[in-house]
């Protein structure tokens, strides 16, 4: 028969009954506030979590001695839809905090997957993410301290690259050096062919080194 638990201590790394491995355990109040027994924490595999305080734990009863927790609930109220996964880290502040819900990893029953933090005192407030979309495209966003949008990076699934935005368009630093020093060239011819007078022609120079990113790079 199942048991329900409530955690009630910080979870700690101890060697299993058998002394074979390590394992998580957990002091769990069983049936009223007296009843604290020891709990090995068993979690799916390619995973690992330890449950915080006040989490509720389901339990199964091996012998009388040895229970092994199988599922916890932290109480964070459940989101999405039908065939979505969703991953997170949590926090408590203290033992009479809720239960917080930190960074977080999305895989969407639409095809799009989300990275993304979270403030510590406010779950509400997003702090930068990654989405990988369901078209081959991917967003990576910077946000301020208020969870605000800041810097945006889209990787476009047709080769693109957005910074910011797309309202306008970055140059090639070698085709616009060329093309402008092909026009001081033309602007030299002139003048030589238009000298009035004594004297030589003028000539004019063009340097745009100072114009060159030395961090953003493009083919």
């Amino acid at each position: 028969m199942t048991k329900y638990g409530v955690v009630k201590k910080d979870p700690s790394i101890e060697k299993n009954r058998d002394g074979t491995r390590n394992v998580i355990m957990l002091q769990c109040e069983i049936e009223d506030p007296e009843d604290i027994q020891p709990v090995e924490f068993r979690f799916l595999p390619g995973q690992t979590f330890l449950p915080q305080i006040d989490d509720e734990i389901l339990i199964i009863p091996i012998s009388e001695s040895y229970l092994v927790g199988i599922s916890s609930d932290d109480g964070i109220t459940p989101t999405g839809n039908p065939g979505d996964h969703r991953f997170y880290s949590t926090y408590k502040k203290d033992d009479d905090s809720a239960t917080i819900m930190q960074a977080f990893l999305e895989l969407l029953s639409t095809g799009k997957i989300t990275i993304q933090a979270t403030d510590g005192n406010d779950p509400a407030v997003l702090l930068g993410s990654i989405i990988g979309n369901n078209d081959g495209s991917l967003s990576l966003k910077s946000t301020d301290s208020g969870g605000t949008d800041q810097a945006k990076i889209d990787l476009k699934n047709d080769g693109n690259l957005e910074l910011n935005g797309n309202t306008d368009n970055v140059v090639s630093w070698t085709d616009l050096n060329t093309a402008l020093q092909s026009f001081v060239s033309a602007i030299n011819a002139l003048f030589a062919t238009k000298l009035d007078g004594a004297g030589t022609a003028g000539s004019a120079t063009l340097d745009i080194t100072t114009a060159k990113s030395a961090t953003v790079k493009i083919p």
